[in-house]
């Protein structure tokens, strides 16, 4: 968790430098709010699969035209579910974090609205807690790759509507005492919201 703080405050420094910087001098962009749900592979060998219900909050600037540059911090709010192997079943609560820096190609309509995909670097973190260990287990999952897509349309004067589409890659590996397991902290995720635009 702390190596997400630490990449989001990065990215806080990073935007708002190139947003005072020359080629932002007059910054256009929105702010992202909204709430979705995310499939986190996790770990295949044991059949950790879970859905989870998340916050996404995404700060967009555009340099020029056809280009964005995206910070977005998405959560997924702990969420309980059951898995069952053999004659036991456990009861698992899961936890997501992820922060991802992208740039990508935007598409700008006459009405105000637009298409763009973008590509770039995620990092994250899970926690799983399972009724048979004590404790939690916790992934912390370093750095892998984002793919993202979305839309926005014109509510009223400078509010929006927009859906995203997320796809994260972030190898890591869980270990514990003698088991290890091999795991995909990413996974796909969707999202809707409300985004308040700026700039001309």
């Amino acid at each position: 968790m702390k190596r997400i703080l630490t990449v989001t405050l990065a990215m806080v420094f990073v935007l708002s430098a190139l947003s005072s910087g020359s080629v932002l001098a007059e910054p256009k962009g929105n702010l992202q709010i909204g709430i979705g749900g995310a499939q986190v592979q996790g770990a295949p060998i044991v059949g950790l699969d879970w859905k989870v219900p998340t916050i996404h909050v995404a700060a967009m600037y555009f340099p020029v035209s056809w280009a964005v540059l995206i910070a977005d911090v998405s959560y997924g709010l702990p969420n309980e579910y059951e898995q069952t192997n053999g004659t036991d079943t456990d009861k698992i609560t899961v936890e997501t974090a992820y922060v991802d820096f992208m740039a990508g190609a935007v598409k700008h309509f006459a009405d105000g609205g637009f298409f763009y995909a973008s590509l770039g670097v995620a990092v994250g973190w899970s926690g799983l807690e399972m009724s048979d260990y004590d404790g939690e287990l916790t992934i912390d999952t370093g750095a892998g790759f984002a793919l993202g897509a979305g839309m926005q349309i014109p509510i009223k004067n400078s509010f929006m509507g927009f859906a995203t589409f997320m796809q994260r890659c972030i190898p890591t590996e869980l270990k514990e005492d003698d088991m290890s397991m091999t795991m995909n902290a990413g996974g796909f995720e969707m999202t809707a919201g409300v985004a308040w635009t700026f700039g001309g």
